[in-house]
């Protein structure tokens, strides 16, 4: 993560309050997570990369890229709850919701799937733009800046 965060580090430092410290805090929380056993990590769940059939139930995952790897799922359950465009009406609402949702019907701790959102933010600030200043950026720096990650940061 110092790797790919040092190529943006500072234009996070100007949007993400402390961010040398969340990155610092955000480390230190994730090495302390409990381990589990690892499954196949897309890494990039978001609604293009799922394929629905008629009533919309999901059938498959495609797409599978720079972050699929082994690991654990609650990085996918963490990303995919949160992944809406900056200003989707409702996304912090939406978000919440379907993290609540994944933490009760998977058995995740919301702790553990606010610190995978906040590794994915970190780790992909710059993935679609040198640097940043994209909208991916700026989701990213929103998800930081969110009051819930803070939050579970600081706990």
């Amino acid at each position: 993560m110092d790797r790919r965060v040092s190529r943006c580090a500072d234009r996070l430092s100007t949007h993400v309050r402390d961010s040398d410290d969340t990155r610092a805090r955000l480390l230190r929380k994730l090495r302390s997570l409990p381990r589990t056993d690892e499954a196949v990590v897309h890494g990039d769940v978001f609604p293009e990369t799922v394929l629905v059939d008629d009533d919309l139930r999901p059938l498959a995952l495609v797409d599978y890229g720079f972050l699929s790897t082994g690991g654990d799922p609650r990085f996918d359950a963490a990303v995919a709850a949160a992944i809406f465009p900056a200003g989707t009406e409702h996304a912090p609402e939406i978000t919440r919701q379907l993290t609540a949702r994944f933490a009760d019907e998977f058995g995740y701790a919301v702790d553990h799937l606010l610190l995978y959102r906040a590794a994915y933010a970190m780790a992909t600030s710059d993935a679609f733009a040198p640097g940043g200043g994209d909208e991916h950026f700026a989701w990213c720096a929103t998800v930081l800046e969110d009051p819930a990650v803070a939050e579970s940061l600081h706990r």
